[in-house]
C-alpha cells in the first residue's frame, strides 16, 4: 500500500468575525487527494492572521498561546496519523480526524463496556436476574 503524505493546514474564516474582530479557526487534515476539515475551537484576531505562515503574527500572549496551540494539534495529529500506519490498515484523511478528535477510541470503548455489560448480566441470570420475555412473544402465545 502506497502512504499518502499527510498536510496539516490552518485557516481562517473571515465572512463568520464576530463584532470584536475575532475570527473562527479552521483546520483541515489531507491525505493524498483527499482531506477533512474541523473547528479547532478557537477565535483569532484577523488583523494578527498571516495565512501563509498559517499562524497568528507577533508576541503577544494571545499570540505565543494559539500558537503554541496549533504546534500541538499538529503533533497530535501526526502522532495519529503513524499509529494508523502501523496498525497496517487502509484509513481516510476523515479516520485521522476521528482519531485525533478521540472519536475511534471513545466508540470502541463504550462497545467493549457494554459487551462485557452483556456478558455480566447472563452470568447473574438465575441468580439475582431472571430472563425476561418481550410482550410482542406473549401476545403471540396468548393467541394460539
Amino acid at each position: 500500500m502506497k502512504e499518502n503524505k499527510l498536510k496539516v493546514s490552518f485557516f481562517t474564516q473571515a465572512k463568520r468575525a464576530d463584532k470584536k474582530g475575532m475570527v473562527p479557526l479552521i483546520g483541515r487534515i489531507e491525505l493524498g487527494r483527499k482531506h477533512s476539515a474541523f473547528s479547532a475551537k478557537k477565535k483569532v484576531p484577523l488583523s494578527l492572521w498571516d495565512s501563509r505562515k498559517q499562524r497568528l503574527l507577533g508576541k503577544s500572549a494571545i499570540a505565543n498561546s494559539i500558537n503554541r496551540y496549533l504546534n500541538e494539534c499538529t503533533a497530535l495529529i501526526h502522532a495519529r496519523y503513524r499509529e494508523l500506519c502501523e496498525s497496517g490498515e487502509s484509513f481516510t484523511a476523515t479516520d485521522v480526524r476521528n482519531a485525533y478528535q478521540g472519536q475511534l477510541c471513545q466508540s470502541a470503548m463504550l462497545l467493549e463496556c457494554y459487551a462485557e455489560y452483556l456478558t455480566q448480566i447472563h452470568e447473574r441470570v438465575g441468580i439475582d436476574r431472571a430472563m425476561t420475555v418481550s410482550y410482542t412473544h406473549l401476545r403471540a402465545h396468548e393467541t394460539k
